[in-house]
């Protein structure tokens, strides 16, 4: 074999040099990359983001360009945007989970997850029951749990529940609601500054006002732990028989009719008749005195006279005596045979220690019996308690 010389390389190398350089490729399957990939970094290749789906193209998580991740979602609006895996549920009661923290071991222990649970699908509009839930489950029981949404007409700021039920709700006109949705309420109405227990439809519901107004309708419970109810076109009313009055050597108590007179004709006879109620706050509306006159000489008077702790044994009037001493002619009125009656009026709250009573005159100018004090009768435009 003649030597390969310099002459007969030269062309081979030149073909060579100034031939395209040829690469073959091949494409990698799936089954050809590892169980565990270790990387440093897995960036998209086009603004398309990255997707990581299971074997069947169901989406888990979605890195969007710019950041966004989505679960569920591969159009998260939010920085961090998890949304149920199901889609919307169209089934009354249904539930949707959109973020789950699992207990150890058992895919049904669900130690806390947040849900939204709808009674009926479609336009946000028809809802008609919407629960948004923060709750704990342990062997697919439902524990208790909080949350908001609404209900047929009303929305929720806050729930409180076990299970399906809701215990306590704060509805967003402040009204605090008991028992399963609208059993129990509590209000406060600021217009007119009440509390209320009951439900709107019951007409029997107990109000508090929490006031001082005139309680026309309700009542009262102030900060010092006093509690007044009452009416001004209601008053609560006291009678006081004759039998409770004090006792005097110039009076007689006439046991038969109930009443006292005085032990002589020609003289006056004068009895203190205490007021029965005179707790600080209370307000003395009125005094009617039930009296006997048999002649028209016969005479009776009243005053209603009050004493503060501060000033013992000052007295001031709160009813003064009248300018004449009434009869049956002046200032009386007739109820029936010799008997008449006189009001008063006090309108007078007493004070913290105040003392209240009455005084009665009494005059017989012919008989000791002709004229008599029957009872007396106070009304109360509060009763304080």
């Amino acid at each position: 074999m003649p030597p390969i010389t310099c002459r007969a390389i030269l062309p081979i190398l030149c073909l060579l040099l100034t031939a395209p350089c040829l690469a073959q490729w091949q494409e990698i399957g799936n089954e050809q990359i590892p169980d565990i990939l270790k990387v440093e970094q897995i960036r998209a290749v086009d603004e398309d983001g990255v997707y990581l789906a299971d074997d069947s193209n169901q989406l888990g998580v979605f890195v969007e360009d710019g950041g966004y991740v989505g679960v569920g979602t591969a159009a998260p609006a939010h920085q961090v945007d998890i949304r149920t895996l199901t889609g919307r549920g169209v089934d009354a009661n249904s539930q949707n989970d959109t973020l789950a923290i699992w207990g150890h071991g058992n895919r049904a222990d669900r130690v806390v997850f947040f849900t939204e649970r709808y009674n009926a699908a479609g336009n946000p509009n028809e809802w008609t029951n919407v629960h948004h839930r923060f709750q704990r489950i342990v062997d697919s029981v439902q524990m208790g749990f909080i949350g908001f949404g609404r209900a047929t007409g009303q929305i929720y700021a806050l729930q409180f529940g076990y299970g399906d039920n809701i215990y306590l709700a704060l509805r967003d006109d402040g009204v605090l609601v008991f028992g399963n949705d609208s059993e129990i309420q509590l209000s406060v109405d600021t217009s007119d500054n009440r509390f209320r227990f009951g439900t709107s439809s019951d007409a029997d519901k107990l109000t508090i006002d929490t006031d001082d107004g005139s309680l026309a309708s309700d009542g009262n419970l102030d900060c010092a732990g006093s509690g007044e109810f009452g009416d001004p076109s209601n008053p609560a009313t006291f009678y006081q028989p004759a039998c409770a009055f004090q006792s005097a050597e110039d009076l007689v108590y006439d046991h038969l009719s109930d009443s006292v007179h005085p032990s002589s004709t020609g003289t006056e006879a004068i009895l203190s008749v205490p007021c029965p109620w005179l707790i600080p706050g209370t307000r003395i509306k009125e005094a009617t005195f039930v009296v006997l006159l048999d002649t028209g000489s016969d005479r009776v008077n009243f005053s209603v006279r009050r004493q503060s702790t501060s000033s013992p044994g000052a007295t001031q009037d709160i009813v003064a005596f009248g300018g004449a001493d009434y009869t049956q002619s002046s200032g009386m009125t007739h109820i029936t045979g010799d008997y008449y009656r006189r009001t008063e009026t006090c309108d007078h709250t007493v004070a913290g220690g105040e003392k209240v009573w009455s005084l009665v005159e009494l005059y017989c100018a012919d008989s000791e019996e002709g004229c008599r004090l029957v009872g007396v009768e106070w009304a109360f435009e509060k009763r304080k308690y």
